[in-house]
C-alpha cells in the first residue's frame, strides 16, 4: 500500500490565498449571527474576534509575511495559518482541513503518490 502525500506548492498556493481567511470568518458570522466576525481591512492587515475566546473588541489579526496570510490573537496568543485556525477551531486533522480548502478554492491534483526509488527502473534517458 502506498502512501500519499500532499504536494508543497499547494499547500503555499492555499497559504498565499486570503479568501479561505475570508470565507471562513463570514461562514462564522452567519453561523452564529454575530455581526462582529465581520472582517475590518486596514492597509496592512484584517481585524475580527477571535473564535477561541469570547471578547467584545477585535484582537485577532490576520497579515502577510512573505506573502503568507497568517493569524495572531493578541488576546488568547493563538496563531498560524489557515490551516490551523480552521483545524484548531473544528478539531479536525491537517489532511481533511487541506482537502477542504483545495475543493474549496479549485485547485486539482493535490494528492500524488510517492513512488519507492528503484535503480533498476533507471533508462538511458534518465542518465544522462
Amino acid at each position: 500500500m502506498r502512501k500519499r502525500d500532499i504536494s508543497r506548492l499547494v499547500i503555499n498556493e492555499i497559504k498565499q490565498d486570503r479568501k479561505p481567511f475570508i470565507d471562513f470568518f463570514e461562514g462564522l458570522e452567519r453561523s452564529t449571527g454575530n455581526v462582529l466576525y465581520k472582517l475590518r481591512y486596514t492597509k496592512s492587515a484584517m481585524y475580527t474576534l477571535c473564535p477561541f475566546h469570547k471578547e467584545k473588541t477585535p484582537s485577532l489579526r490576520i497579515y502577510t509575511i512573505n506573502g503568507v496570510y497568517m493569524f495572531k490573537c493578541f488576546g488568547c496568543g493563538k496563531s498560524g495559518d489557515i490551516f490551523n485556525l480552521i483545524g484548531s477551531y473544528h478539531d479536525i486533522p491537517f489532511i481533511v482541513v487541506v482537502r477542504l480548502l483545495t475543493k474549496k478554492i479549485g485547485t486539482n491534483h493535490f494528492v500524488y503518490k510517492r513512488m519507492p526509488f528503484n535503480p533498476n527502473q533507471l533508462t538511458f534517458s534518465l542518465l544522462i
